[in-house]
């Protein structure tokens, strides 16, 4: 007996099959510039009913997804924390100083696989300093961070 399964290990990994370019073949398609794609409005519109949420945006990238949060939730000049070795600062050119103006902070992984530890979180987020403290306003996790290893 064969088990199947689906990799999602990166969002490159999968290639698709017959079904699914015969879909993306028979798809209706507009100017996403001049009068929106009607395929996409269905698709983020699906997204947002599913989730909960007033709207939903669709993005061709996780980094171009990573870089959007970024700027929507750090100032100029804030800190973020994020687990070593994860996509947003090992894999995306630097973007959260460059275009995003955060400055990244790397925590161990000793909570686990790509996982800080609460204590971690907490000595690394700080409490307020003197004025050329950095300003601690976001952590970021990633549900998988294939850079992490396997777990034991």
């Amino acid at each position: 007996m064969t088990s199947s399964y689906i990799d999602l290990r990166s969002d490159t990994v999968t290639k698709p099959v017959a079904e699914m370019r015969k879909a993306m073949a028979d798809a209706e398609v507009g100017d996403d510039v001049l009068d929106h794609d009607p395929t996409m409005a269905a698709l983020e519109e699906e997204v947002a009913h599913t989730l909960g949420f007033p709207a939903a945006l669709w993005v061709p990238s996780g980094s171009m997804g990573n870089l959007i949060a970024l700027m929507l939730h750090l100032r100029r000049g804030d800190q973020f924390l994020a687990p070593e070795h994860s996509h947003v600062l090992g894999s995306e050119l630097g973007t959260a100083a460059w275009l995003a103006q955060g400055m990244p902070m790397a925590l161990p992984h000793d909570g686990g696989p790509g996982r800080p530890s609460p204590e971690t979180v907490v000595k690394a987020a700080g409490s307020p300093g003197p004025y050329f403290t950095l300003n601690t306003t976001l952590l970021c996790l990633e549900n998988t961070h294939n850079f992490a290893g396997a777990p034991s």
